[in-house]
Formats: structure tokens, C-alpha cells, sequence
């Protein structure tokens, strides 16, 4: 299941690069319905970044802002290196 959410996030994260945020979306939102099942904290952390990206571009501030807020709390929970690099790069974006 790990290997779904994570072609599911690359896919996302491609689609993010080229500006394509409803197909980004779609793919994040497949990978979050895989995590709902599986308990998986410090993936959903990492998704919830790119929503959070998603929303920047949207010009949808506060969301943005609630979803950051979600994703470092998932990180004091679940220490991920990962989900900490990604968490540093929304910061000084």
C-alpha cells in the first residue's frame, strides 16, 4: 500500500510542477483515502503539504495556513525526516 501513496504523491507533486492543481488534487485524494485505511500519520503529513500548496496557489491563505498547522502537529507526533524537510521547505516558501 506505501508504494500507491507514493506514486500517488510523485504524481501529485508533478502535476504540481506543471500547475495542474485539479489533477494534483485528485491524486492526493486518492492517496489520502489509502491512508485512511492504513494509519498513517507522517504520510498524511506529507499530503497534507501539498494540499497546503494547492491552496497558496488558490489564494486560499487561511486553509493554507490550518493545513500546516495539521501537518506539524502530525510531525510531533510521528517524527519523520521526510515530513520534516518538507515541513522547513513550506516555511521558507
Amino acid at each position: 500500500m506505501i508504494s500507491y501513496i507514493r506514486i500517488y504523491q510523485a504524481l501529485a507533486e508533478h502535476f504540481l510542477l506543471l500547475e495542474n492543481f485539479k489533477r494534483a488534487a485528485s491524486y492526493i485524494d486518492k492517496a489520502l483515502k489509502i491512508l485512511s485505511e492504513e494509519k498513517s500519520t507522517w504520510h498524511l503529513g506529507e499530503l497534507l503539504l501539498l494540499k497546503s500548496k494547492i491552496a497558496d496557489e488558490s489564494g486560499l491563505n487561511e486553509q493554507k495556513e490550518k493545513l500546516i498547522l495539521t501537518a506539524e502537529q502530525l510531525y510531533e507526533f510521528g517524527k519523520s525526516p521526510q515530513l520534516g524537510r518538507m515541513l522547513n521547505k513550506s516555511k521558507s516558501n
